[in-house]
């Protein structure tokens, strides 16, 4: 009787052990399969695969080029070897992030701020022994979007990216939108050519960004679509309304909106600063 008791035990405690083991193989499965992000530190040797060779590889970052406060170029190190520099610039500080898919691709984002956060924006990947730069964050709006644009890696989803992107926008002035990267045939591309707003300010109650009530200066055309190839009506100056997403294609970026009185449509984004379309929001920088 005692010998089967004690059987009993053994076989509970082995169950347990297995079911523990099983269920910390799932959660290492389930984090690996849905990707992560990792932040890098300047002068500190860092451990992870960049390489794609299912090894861990030994990652080195080195600001360089001290001017007073500031810095001239930027060195990234893999084994060992200068894998990466990035130089004719003035920056004082960097946000280097690592990004793995669920594929186990593995790329990395480094950002160089210089002043009002200005500087490159761009995901490299590791190939024959250097990183290449296979997507430039910035090019896409710079210049027609607005001034002082800046990217930030928020997470990895699968095969999928999602950027937090910042701008001091003709349209909204100090805003952020996402954009979401894929992997598709060996190369990250856009996901689509319109965004989600994550928030502007209103100014002088909204100091933090969200989604707020704006008054526009003057009137203004919306159109059914992001493209603005057709017109659906003309709001008179004074209408209150919410920016929910903006459209960005080649030179032609377009924002869609909500009236209070339930009319919605895109209006064409400004080209300058001169053209504020709306009372609540302030330039700067």
């Amino acid at each position: 009787m005692i010998k089967i008791v004690k059987l009993r035990l053994l076989i509970c405690l082995l169950a347990v052990l297995c079911s523990g083991v099983f269920s910390t193989v799932i959660k290492k499965e389930a984090s690996a399969s849905s990707g992560s992000v990792v932040t890098l530190q300047d002068g500190k040797n860092t451990r992870y695969d960049i390489t794609n060779d299912g090894k861990k590889d030994v990652i080195q970052l080195k600001k360089a080029g001290a001017e007073s406060d500031w810095f001239t170029s930027y060195k990234v190190y893999i084994n060992g070897k200068c894998a990466l520099i990035i130089k004719n610039l003035y920056y004082y500080g960097a946000n280097v992030q690592l990004m793995r898919l669920s594929n186990n691709k593995s790329y990395l984002f480094i950002h160089l701020a210089g002043d009002n956060g200005d500087g490159p924006s761009n995901i490299y990947r590791y190939k024959k022994g250097k990183l290449v730069k296979v997507v430039d964050l910035i090019k896409p709006i710079g210049g027609i979007m607005g001034d002082h644009c800046t990217a930030e890696i928020k997470s990895v989803k699968g095969k999928k990216i999602y950027v937090s992107m910042n701008s001091m926008s003709y349209g909204l002035a100090g805003m952020e939108y996402e954009a979401v990267y894929k992997y598709k045939a060996g190369n990250l591309v856009s996901q689509s050519k319109e965004h989600r707003i994550f928030g502007y300010f209103s100014y002088p109650k909204h100091t933090t960004l969200g989604i707020y009530t704006l008054t526009n200066t003057r009137s203004m055309q919306l159109y059914k679509n992001a493209a603005l190839k057709q017109k659906s009506v003309k709001l008179k100056a004074g209408t209150k309304m919410k920016v929910k997403r903006c459209y960005i294609s080649g030179k032609r970026i377009s924002f869609y909106v909500e009236t209070s009185n339930g009319k919605k449509g895109w209006f064409k984004s400004p080209k300058s600063t001169r053209e504020k379309p709306f009372k609540e929001i302030i330039y700067a920088g």
